[in-house]
């Protein structure tokens, strides 16, 4: 182990003390019963014990695993020696080799107790800088065969397990590593498993995020991976199931933003799936109010009336009130924190102006004009926004924008 060398391991571990073994029925699973043999040398029924042991599991002589006996413990010490996972943990690990973790990884993946305590480890303050050599010392695969193979068993290890893969998912190694090991289809199925588990659900959708994005260097093949499993119809049923957590509906809202953006069978996927009336809802809970969850909802929402070739959902969010929305996103977040909310916002409102003209009839009878005079003259540094906002008052059926406001930073005007 020491040698950095994998190999099998050789003892079998429990999850109760040595004390206790002699009465499986008390334990959580992990030893599994007393069970009647003809295993003996004479051809004799013996009693034995079921230890799990790697993918399978091990057969130990009862008489051999007397305790309280010192004549028994004697001859026990050079046949078998019983440890509990967290023995194993304390011995194996080294705080300040990050690498233990991963071998103890490849060594003990299919052992719940022992991977729930590796996957805390790794989340822990002393290792917030490590996740990003994950993929180096050859831990992102054998993380997703964990978390696949222990999918059925724990919601709690799936959480720990989904929390790890979301956060080493921001390092460009990972992801490259992410993809090359199926992390697009590992990640939807547990999503697609714990369905109603808001923490498993949170950092999965984190991570597809990350593996849509631009930056990740394989992102076209996610995306492609993403939409043939279902994963559009996924990520709208978390969005839809869990409509007050701020972060998976911000995450959310932008996968679907990225998935859609320049691809008409995706987006004809997600129409399909109903991504209007799920970003629709959404918008209308968090757009005016919540600045971080807005940030994603323009986003997704001018991805999806940017390319509308039918203007399916153009035609739906106009009807459905989508301007009055966008109005009082502007009346509201003219002063937020993050600029391009309003510039998206604007961006989305002139596809919609544009494709269904009678939008502007809402648009004027909500005072737009006014209201995006105002977030030009709190947003005076902001170019391209004014250059939105200029088009959009056109569209709007402003003659002169720039003389009826003359704070507009419009170039060449």
């Amino acid at each position: 182990y020491h040698s950095l060398v994998l190999g099998r391991l050789g003892i079998p571990v429990v999850t109760v003390s040595p004390e206790v073994v002699h009465q499986p029925q008390e334990h959580d699973g992990s030893v599994t019963g007393i069970e009647t043999l003809g295993l003996a040398p004479n051809g004799e029924s013996m009693q034995a014990l079921r230890l799990p042991h790697g993918n399978g599991s091990v057969v130990a002589d009862m008489q051999l695993l007397e305790y309280d006996s010192k004549k028994r413990r004697e001859k026990v010490k050079s046949t078998l020696v019983m440890r509990t996972h967290v023995e194993v943990f304390n011995e194996l690990y080294d705080a300040d080799k990050y690498e233990t973790l991963v071998l103890m990884l490849h060594a003990f993946h299919s052992h719940a107790k022992i991977l729930g305590m590796i996957l805390n480890k790794m989340l822990s303050h002393e290792h917030r800088n490590d996740l990003a050599s994950l993929a180096r010392l050859g831990g992102v695969g054998i993380l997703l065969e964990a978390l696949a193979s222990n999918r059925a068993y724990d919601p709690a290890l799936m959480a720990l397990g989904m929390t790890v893969v979301g956060r080493m998912s921001l390092f460009d190694d990972n992801r490259e590593a992410l993809s090359k090991y199926s992390g697009v289809q590992t990640v939807l199925s547990t999503l697609q498993d714990y369905i109603n588990s808001p923490n498993v659900v949170q950092w999965g959708v984190y991570t597809l995020l990350n593996l849509v994005q631009p930056e990740c260097s394989r992102a076209r093949e996610n995306v492609t991976a993403l939409a043939s499993f279902s994963g559009l119809r996924t990520l709208l049923t978390v969005m839809s199931k869990f409509p007050e957590e701020r972060h998976l509906v911000r995450w959310g809202a932008l996968a679907v933003g990225y998935i859609v953006e320049d691809n008409k069978t995706n987006f004809d996927l997600a129409v399909e799936a109903n991504v209007c009336t799920v970003v629709f809802e959404a918008f209308k809970r968090h757009a005016a109010q919540d600045e971080f969850v807005a940030y994603g909802l323009v986003f997704a929402l001018a991805k999806l009336v940017q390319h509308d070739a039918f203007f399916a959902a153009t035609d739906y969010f106009a009807r459905a009130g989508i301007v009055p929305l966008l109005g009082k996103l502007f009346e509201e977040q003219r002063q937020c924190q993050e600029p391009s909310v309003l510039v998206r916002a604007a961006v989305a409102t002139e596809s919609i102006l544009v494709a269904w003209p009678a939008a502007a009839e809402d648009a004027v009878a909500n005072d737009f004009e006014a209201r995006l005079s105002a977030v030009a003259l709190a947003r005076m540094t902001e170019a391209p926004l004014h250059a939105v906002i200029y088009r959009v008052m056109g569209h709007l059926g402003v003659d002169d924008p720039v003389a009826r406001h003359p704070h507009l930073q419009v170039e060449g005007r």
